[in-house]
């Protein structure tokens, strides 16, 4: 076998092992902290819907530099101000 193929057949195996591991961390993610299982949401467009609020509930966190994405959705439910904040809303007192 020559030399380039054992290093393209190591590249492709690192890159399997690293789409493996971003894909069990999201299925994690999705199956515990939003409990995507038990989902009843199944005719039209609603579940395009359910996972673009979904992604927006994962993505708005992590973009304000929260690591721990379950945490910071408890902070947030509890303080929805803040999470309002985050998109550019202001309230005013």
């Amino acid at each position: 076998m020559k030399y380039w193929v054992k290093v393209e057949i190591l590249m492709t195996h690192l890159q399997f092992r690293k789409l493996f591991k971003i894909s069990k961390f999201t299925l994690h993610l999705f199956n515990v902290t939003f409990d995507e299982d038990r989902s009843q949401v199944r005719c039209g467009n609603i579940p395009q819907v359910m996972a673009t609020l979904r992604n927006t509930a994962i993505g708005l966190p992590r973009w304000a530099g929260y690591t721990n994405i379950a945490a910071a959705c408890r902070r947030l439910a509890a303080q929805p101000g803040l999470a309002l904040t985050l998109i550019g809303i202001e309230l005013e007192n």
